[in-house]
């Protein structure tokens, strides 16, 4: 990880539902970066992949009117 971004060891659980939105859409944005491969995952992805399920994990849900949450992006089921 570069030195703009933390990882979840140094944020540990204290993030409210504003860190989360904040950092999807950072983590979605360095994805998005990424060069795509259709066979093979980029190991980088995966661990923005990752990170994300486990801000949501943590998030405070939120859902819109659509169902999902406004931080971090969560289907409500």
């Amino acid at each position: 990880m570069n030195g703009t971004q933390l990882s979840m060891k140094e944020d540990n659980l204290l993030m409210n539902g504003l860190e989360i939105r904040k950092r999807i859409i950072e983590n979605n944005k360095l994805i998005a970066e990424q060069p795509h491969n259709i066979f093979v995952l980029n190991q980088k992805i995966q661990e923005l992949l990752d990170e994300n399920r486990r801000l949501q994990d943590q998030c405070p849900h939120e859902y819109d009117e659509m169902g999902f949450c406004i931080y971090c992006d969560k289907e409500y089921k």
